[in-house]
């Protein structure tokens, strides 16, 4: 499971309460919130569509001065944490983020789409990845989906600090499950909406989306 370490309570209300308003609203300088994004990627595997995960993006947002609002984060893989950065406008009730993330042997940009009522959009990544022998970039492109939610925190050692569940048990898309970290995976609750367990969790149990990530910690640890 992605190990989160911060958390600004009650900043996905802040955030999005900020998104529906004009900027000319928002204090300069100030600081929007935080917003963790699932981003999935359209793949085929066995003749079937899927959606495989490709990280999280954990981003803070920014309004620097006269709606220039800037979006600085990480994207949390399971195998590394890669620095992103970009900036983001409002257009037509719909965020246009461009993001760049930059790491040993290429870059990655994102060009995200982003509804601020329910922080679900697409995506596309353009990757240039460094190829040594012929001593060029060589692209790559790709697009996917995105669902947004608050940002938990996950101590490292607690009960919800556990690693990727099986996927066999994990929800279908668009729910969640109940997670009691003390129970094997075929004994958990049954999934649901996600809307029903939100501020329902209970202590020490944690709510797990489709992707195998933490969306809310009962007790609040």
């Amino acid at each position: 499971m992605l190990n989160y370490r911060t958390f600004f309570a009650g900043s996905f209300v802040l955030l999005t309460g900020l998104f529906l308003k004009p900027f000319n609203q928002a204090v300069a300088s100030s600081y929007l919130g935080q917003v963790c994004l699932v981003m999935t990627v359209n793949a085929v595997l066995d003749g079937q569509p899927v959606e495989i995960k490709e990280g999280v993006l954990r981003m803070g947002v920014d309004n620097m001065r006269d709606n220039h609002i800037t979006v600085l984060g990480t994207l949390e893989t399971s195998a590394d944490a890669l620095p992103v950065g970009g900036n983001a406008e409002l257009i037509n009730n719909i965020w246009r983020m461009n993001l760049l993330s930059t790491w040993h042997l290429g870059n990655d940009t994102y060009h995200v789409n982003l509804i601020p009522e329910t922080l679900e959009g697409d995506f596309s990544r353009i990757s240039q990845v460094y190829n040594p022998e012929l001593q060029t970039f060589e692209p790559s492109y790709l697009t996917g989906n995105i669902v947004g939610f608050a940002c938990p925190v996950v101590h490292s050692g607690s009960a919800c600090d556990f690693p990727e569940n099986p996927p066999g048990h994990l929800p279908p898309p668009g729910e969640c499950r109940i997670w009691n970290p003390e129970l094997p995976p075929g004994q958990q609750s049954p999934p649901s909406a996600c809307g029903a367990f939100f501020n329902n969790v209970p202590p020490g149990l944690c709510l797990v989306d489709h992707y195998g990530v933490v969306r809310e910690i009962g007790g609040g640890f």
